[in-house]
């Protein structure tokens, strides 16, 4: 059987659309979102969800957060920003479990689930056709978990789609590298929580 391929399958959905649906887009990040957000708004219409009650500390959740609305002010984004509630020691009570885990271990995998069960959930009250991530552009984040943790949700989530998608194939990480040239919005250094933070430090 030939593997998935959440870029081909992206290719194809997109390709097979004859509206302009409406979708449901999680962003992590200024940064993250450039790309997914060139590449997405030629097809949907687009509303941005900023639910990342994993990012320690406030602080740098602010930062990111900012990041993101200046970049939309700069390229001149008329696209709705929903901004979740920011609650890390709830969301931190999961993580903890796993402190010493490595970068895309079980600890991730939490993380991921928790953001995109969110997003489902958001999604399905406010009856979008389709949601999404810009985590699957990231270097550090593992697309293939992204996804199959997002088919889960998807099979348990029919009332709404989701977009399967590898924003790094395809020449998207040499177009995110490019624009983020373009403009000089903050950019992190850290995966966003605690305990990556401490690896950094």
């Amino acid at each position: 059987m030939k593997p998935f391929n959440a870029h081909d399958n992206y290719l194809k959905t997109v390709a097979e659309l004859k509206t302009k649906p409406s979708l449901l887009l999680h962003v992590c990040c200024g940064i993250c979102a450039m790309y997914p957000l060139l590449e997405l708004s030629k097809y949907f219409k687009l509303t941005l969800f900023f639910s990342n009650s994993n990012i320690f500390p406030v602080k740098e959740y602010r930062l990111r957060l900012n990041a993101l609305k200046e970049y939309l002010d700069l390229k001149g984004y008329e696209i709705e920003l929903v901004v979740d509630d920011y609650a890390y020691n709830t969301f931190k009570r999961d993580l903890s479990k796993y402190p010493l885990e490595k970068e895309q271990g079980k600890r991730c995998a939490i993380c991921y689930h928790k953001r995109l069960a969110r997003t489902f959930q958001y999604g399905v009250i406010n009856h979008f056709d389709y949601l999404t991530t810009t985590l699957t552009v990231s270097r550090f984040k593992d697309s293939n978990l992204v996804n199959q943790i997002a088919r889960d949700l998807q099979n348990k989530t029919p009332a709404i789609k989701y977009l399967f998608s590898d924003f790094k194939k395809g020449g998207g990480f040499e177009t995110a590298n490019a624009l983020r040239k373009e403009v000089a919005i903050y950019s992190q250094t850290y995966c966003g929580c605690e305990y990556s933070l401490k690896k950094h430090l």
